[in-house]
């Protein structure tokens, strides 16, 4: 498809189309569980149209464009959506003249939440290039090993405060600096967008083929893969989010409405989702750096945010600041949870303060993130523990690890997904393609179980399970257990080698400031072998200040492992 040509994404004209009230979804197999609990007024799939991913942006700036798009919180800085249409086009005409930048290239985009990050992600599409999402926490060896592997063109869009660490790296030469600050022999954002037409290029893009993201994941070994997300994947996992639980008439009602408020790094594909999601829906986007759990609350309260997707971390941050009474979330309506196992004690003490039920989910890199997700439409169906049921036009199965068998109702086995979200493959690794992708279904490596009515609760991961005397243990199961002790913070379990037992199982645990000194690591052990019994309790117990988090908020077990190794 030509950049350039104007689509109508909500013109009824175009609308009718979507959305099937009939005929099956091509990816969900007939008779699904969960298809019961969809009520029949929702749509049983939709057509995605085959447009670029930047349609989004500009299709909004049509519809929404004196309504602020991008919100910064500390900076008081406010953009409205013709503006983020104009300062795109602006940034597509600059790579283009001024770096000759255009498709078979990728971009790397290596900054903090804010406008200009935004900004990039469309106009960097605008040329028919890639954006390669770089974490601003990686250690400079990490952040050249992506530059170098995704064969980043030799300009890069970075933070200023990212910069020392990218200078050096040879393959880069040209530093455009995102914000106002002016660093020699760099060039500032602003600047450059200036001195340039918003005139971006026309080029020819195939949705269903060229890279709109490319997205580098971690494992438990290994160097992190490059997830390749076409603008397809990126436009279908957009709608599916907006339509999932609602029909698209009373969605678009909604449109232009909302307030979505993201301190989840944007780099990060569950922080990318929803700004893609709450670009489409035209809603205000409130963002900051910062998870202080004060300067959210602020932000909710005063700018009447109704969506918030948070990580179980930020959780236990907001439970645990004792003056979240003193501030009005009564604008919320919706406050999703994913990356990690939420704890129904985190989640049944978030509801206590605020009256508002978690909708707890799942998503993964390779499938745009979202995947799973409780009924957002309807409280009484959320199911404490659950990730939910799939989103629209996903399937998914459980099976046996080895046989590939799918497996009956409540046995335990491997979780399986696919759908239209789901990537094109790994950069340059088509044996690691071919072993996660199986004719269409993506192995998660996660270990999952289906109840009669279809809703997934994970368990833990293949390679996380402890193995303590013959016995399967899941660390997921253990610390939900351990977080209702009320001394526990923030936890992490993982199995450390030993020689008589296989792994033994060892806990790290944060205490809340009102405990620290005041419990001892036997007290917590002894609790907890009363609470889990005399095979799942933890044996070893280390007090921290802190655990290792992904820039997200997630838990690394893999760093605790490495760290448990060095000893």
């Amino acid at each position: 498809m030509e950049c350039g040509n104007w689509i109508d994404l909500y013109g009824d004209a175009i609308l009718k189309p979507w959305y099937e009230m009939v005929n099956k979804s091509p990816w969900v197999e007939e008779n699904r569980r969960w298809l019961k609990v969809l009520p029949k007024s929702f749509p049983k799939t939709l057509n995605y149209p085959e447009v670029p991913l930047f349609e989004v942006c500009d299709q909004a700036a049509l519809r929404f464009r004196n309504n602020i798009s991008v919100c910064m919180i500390l900076q008081d800085r406010k953009y409205s959506y013709l503006e983020m249409k104009y300062y795109s086009d602006q940034l597509a005409s600059a790579l283009r003249d001024h770096f000759n930048i255009g498709k078979e290239v990728s971009v790397a985009i290596d900054t903090w939440n804010s406008p200009e990050f935004v900004f990039s992600l469309f106009g960097v599409n605008k040329t028919g290039a890639s954006c390669t999402l770089i974490n601003p926490l990686l250690t400079t060896e990490d952040i050249e090993y992506t530059i170098n592997d995704a064969e980043i063109v030799d300009t890069i869009i970075v933070d200023s405060k990212v910069y020392p660490k990218v200078k050096d790296i040879k393959k880069l030469k040209n530093f455009i600096i995102a914000g106002q600050e002016e660093i020699p022999g760099t060039i500032n954002f602003w600047k450059l967008i200036r001195a340039h037409k918003p005139k971006p290029p026309r080029v020819e893009i195939e949705p269903k083929e060229d890279i709109a993201a490319l997205i580098y994941t971690g494992g438990t070994t290994g160097r992190p893969k490059g997830v390749m997300l076409t603008h397809y994947n990126l436009v279908a996992n957009t709608l599916q989010c907006a339509y999932t639980g609602q029909h698209p008439l009373q969605a678009r009602s909604m449109f232009g409405r909302g307030v979505t408020l993201i301190t989840l790094p944007i780099c990060h594909i569950s922080g990318y989702v929803m700004l893609l999601n709450a670009v489409y829906e035209g809603s205000m986007l409130v963002m900051e750096n910062t998870f202080d759990p004060k300067y959210i609350c602020e932000a909710i309260q005063w700018y009447r945010v109704t969506r918030f997707p948070v990580v179980p971390t930020i959780l236990v941050m907001l439970i645990n600041f004792k003056e979240i009474a003193n501030y009005d979330l009564s604008s919320l309506t919706l406050v999703g949870s994913g990356a990690m196992a939420l704890a129904p004690e985190i989640a049944n003490k978030f509801e206590e303060l605020t009256g508002l039920k978690v909708v707890q989910g799942m998503g993964l890199t390779e499938c745009c993130a979202a995947v799973l997700s409780n009924p957002i439409w309807s409280p009484s169906l959320i199911k404490p523990g659950s990730v939910g049921i799939p989103v629209l036009d996903t399937d998914v199965k459980i099976v046996d690890p080895v046989t590939t068998e799918e497996l009956p109702v409540g046995q335990e086995g491997e979780l399986w997904v696919r759908g239209p979200q789901l990537m094109k493959g790994y950069w340059k690794n088509p044996q690691a393609t071919e072993e996660a992708v199986k004719n269409g279904w993506m192995r998660t490596g996660d270990l999952a179980v289906m109840d009669e009515d279809g809703y997934i609760y994970l368990s833990g991961r293949l390679k996380d399970i402890i193995k303590y005397k013959g016995y399967k243990l899941f660390p997921d199961e253990i610390e939900a257990k351990l977080y209702e002790h009320p001394a526990v913070k923030e936890c992490a379990v993982l199995g450390i080698p030993n020689l008589v037992s296989g792994e033994e199982i060892k806990a790290f645990i944060v205490l809340k400031d009102e405990y620290q000194g005041k419990i001892t690591e036997k007290e917590i052990i002894n609790w907890a072998k009363d609470k889990l019994g005399p095979i799942k309790y933890p044996r070893m117990v280390e007090f921290r200040e802190s655990l290792p988090k992904t820039l997200s908020g997630k838990v690394l077990r893999r760093k605790l492992r490495e760290q448990e190794m060095q000893k």
